[in-house]
């Protein structure tokens, strides 16, 4: 019978990518049917095959519920009934389970083989171990999504290796205060209650507004979206409501629809909302209670049923103390409110953007991409970001633009914003011997470690195959 986790393979599969992306050792997930659902590296190839006969850790998981941790396998307790003990190459193994409410689903294991791994590892294990917990708790959260609404095409996760090229019907996260704002929207799209977004610019206010719009039951109708900071004062109540033809002079013969009846049936956004001037306001609230709007030139009501969005990066209470927003206004628009958490918040979350922005547009540009090396990433954790996911996404594009052959950004691709943080980045020289183990460590845990990849390395690199080989045997990377 099919698994669960079976049903979702190629989210699976992206979540064990983003581990291994992150902790750079391979990864694996299983299912409770012992079946490997997702892998990297050359377990990618194993994918689909029964692990009966090598998962006796994972057994041990599935049958307790508990997280295994084996530093030193073939010499620890949990190791001495294991039927493969005498063949093992192990250096390390995390099994972490996969829970949906009391049931254990499936298990995510980490394998190591390489004693550099395994030492960068127990450095940071209480940080990895945490991820693992985190990545974990996101799937059950997919697979309970899964289960329970028919809205499945909407993934928790979209990493790096998407081309999609977008981020709107998407939602990409790891960060558990994204997982509850994500839970919260589930909750909330499927009623048509107004709801209010706040949070800073470039945080992604419209997405989180399209993905309630898309996950309601009008997900079929228009979505409209107003900046109404962008619109002049003079044309906003033609743009909200629309006229008739002759209504004034220059206006359009055949005279114009307003947004409020092109998002009829459907939802408006309402983007910077405190930015309305306040004679707006008095309007929007008449047609918030009164659920009708006249036309300029006209007068004919008009019924409409919109779902409102507002959203802005403002403080709408103090706004209301100092007189510039109504406060029957700010309470007709606050029914459901949705705080965005700030990127420099959930540095976890710049990881995964990281990628896939990187991603995104290596893929429109046509460049090869191979990945961030470990010291951008730390660097783009340590970062502020002002301007969000925004400014980190225009960041990824510039880096893009300046990136070699080798299909790797490093820190010489950085924005020259980055130069003034030095300092607080601790940045520490690097030799000409690090860099090439850093390149070379990236490309086959990118490409994997058959003969053919490691041609395909080795004209990257612009070497020769056994120039590689002796790189490899000369640095102790494993191959």
């Amino acid at each position: 019978m099919e698994s669960v986790l079976s049903s979702l393979q190629n989210d699976i599969q992206k979540f064990a990518e983003t581990i291994s992306e992150i902790i750079q050792i391979d990864v694996e997930i299983m299912d409770k049917n012992f079946i490997r659902i997702g892998g990297t590296g050359n377990l990618k190839n194993k994918i689909g095959e029964s692990m009966t006969r090598e998962s006796h850790i994972y057994k041990k998981v599935l049958e307790t519920g508990k997280e295994f941790v084996i530093l030193n396998p073939k010499k620890e307790e949990h190791c001495s009934e294991c039927p493969n003990i005498k063949n093992c190459k192990e250096k390390l193994e995390v099994s972490t389970p996969i829970l949906l409410k009391s049931e254990v689903i499936g298990v995510i294991g980490l394998i190591c083989f390489d004693s550099t791994q395994k030492e960068e590892f127990i450095k940071k294990k209480d940080k990895y171990l945490n991820f693992l917990r985190q990545i974990s708790s996101l799937i059950s959260s997919q697979v309970s999504l899964s289960l329970e609404s028919s809205f499945t095409q909407n993934s928790i996760l979209h990493v790096a290796n998407s081309t999609t090229g977008t981020l709107v019907k998407d939602f990409i996260f790891y960060s558990d205060s994204m997982k509850n704002l994500f839970e919260r929207i589930n909750k909330i799209s499927k009623n048509p209650s107004t709801v209010l977004i706040t949070g800073e610019s470039g945080t992604g206010k419209e997405i989180i507004a399209r993905t309630i719009h898309m996950n309601s039951h009008r997900v079929n109708q228009s979505f409209i979206a107003v900046n109404c900071g962008a619109i002049p004062e003079a044309l906003l109540e033609s743009e909200f409501f629309g006229y008739v033809k002759g209504s004034f002079t220059g206006a359009d013969p055949r005279g114009k629809i307003g947004k409020f009846e092109l998002a009829n049936k459907g939802t408006l956004f309402l983007d910077e909302i405190g930015d309305m001037p306040l004679y707006m306001q008095i309007k929007l609230l008449r047609v918030l209670q009164e659920r009708k709007i006249i036309k300029i030139g006209s007068n004919e009501l008009i019924d409409i049923d919109v779902r409102i969005i507002a959203a802005t990066n403002q403080n709408l209470e103090k706004l209301v103390e100092t007189g510039e927003f109504r406060k029957d206004l700010y309470y007709r628009l606050n029914v459901v409110p949705i705080e965005v958490p700030a990127l420099r918040n959930r540095p976890g979350d710049i990881i995964v953007f990281a990628e896939y922005f990187a991603a995104k547009y290596a893929n429109l540009f046509q460049k090869n991409f191979v990945g961030i090396a470990p010291s951008v990433l730390e660097a783009f954790q340590k970062y502020s970001w002002p301007g969000n996911v925004r400014e980190l996404e225009n960041s990824i594009e510039y880096m893009i633009n300046l990136m070699g052959d080798n299909g790797v950004l490093s820190l010489n691709h950085l924005p020259t914003k980055f130069s003034n943080f030095e300092t607080e980045f601790n940045f520490q020289e690097k030799t000409l011997k690090d860099m090439e183990i850093e390149m070379i460590s990236t490309l086959i845990h990118r490409y994997g470690h058959s003969t053919e990849s490691k041609k395909h390395i080795s004209k990257i690199l612009g070497i020769g195959i056994a120039t590689l080989y002796r790189k490899l045997e000369l640095y102790n990377i494993k191959h």
